[in-house]
């Protein structure tokens, strides 16, 4: 039976179907650090990599980006499991702007907001939750965006560049890796 599906598909297709099977494809890692102990290094390695869309027209768009260690149902803050560790991005434009591929910086201006202000300036805004504990990471670095397409199933990949060197009362904070996610929702105006 090898012969005939070797003549059908071809020797390249072969080995693509070897190499699926063969090997498990993993997730790009994300290297956080929410602490000072050994306890708060860690590396997520997404069983969960959603994003969702959402037009508040007249306020800003929103670009919430979900990784977590476990599953989490798209527009759920957390995962159900207590042991979950959920890194929660979430990426704001001016009502008259594009969520597009660029460089979106952590500004706390932005983070303190509320939804009804309408937004000036890109920006994006990280959260680390490790069972119940939150971790608001201080503003240092950015988001850089890849590939954008806020389509219902579109692709969003990127790099996560958060990093805070740490000051008496606050220790150093890194979140920092290559990722890729889903849009499982999206809401609102269309994107132009």
């Amino acid at each position: 039976m090898l012969r005939p599906l070797v003549k059908l598909l071809g020797v390249g297709s072969i080995q693509c179907a070897c190499l699926t099977s063969c090997s498990e494809q993993t997730a790009p890692r994300i290297e956080l650090t929410v602490g000072p102990d050994s306890d708060h290094h860690l590396t997520l390695v997404p069983v969960t990599a959603t994003g969702e869309y959402i037009d508040l027209v007249g306020s800003r768009r929103e670009l919430r980006l979900v990784f977590s260690t476990h599953p989490v149902k798209c527009g759920a803050a957390n995962a159900q499991d207590p042991g979950a560790t959920v890194l929660r991005v979430t990426v704001v434009a001016p009502p008259d702007k594009d969520l597009g591929p660029g460089k979106y910086p952590w500004d706390e201006r932005v983070a303190l907001g509320r939804t009804s202000v309408p937004v000036e300036k890109h920006a994006a805004i990280p959260v680390v939750r490790r069972g119940a504990t939150r971790y608001q990471i201080p503003p240092g670095g950015q988001l850089l965006l890849n590939e954008v397409a806020l389509e219902l199933g579109g692709t969003i990949s990127g790099r996560l560049e958060f990093e805070f060197s740490g000051e008496a009362k606050q220790p150093s904070t890194r979140v920092f890796g290559n990722f890729n996610a889903r849009i499982c929702s999206s809401q609102g105006a269309a994107p132009r």
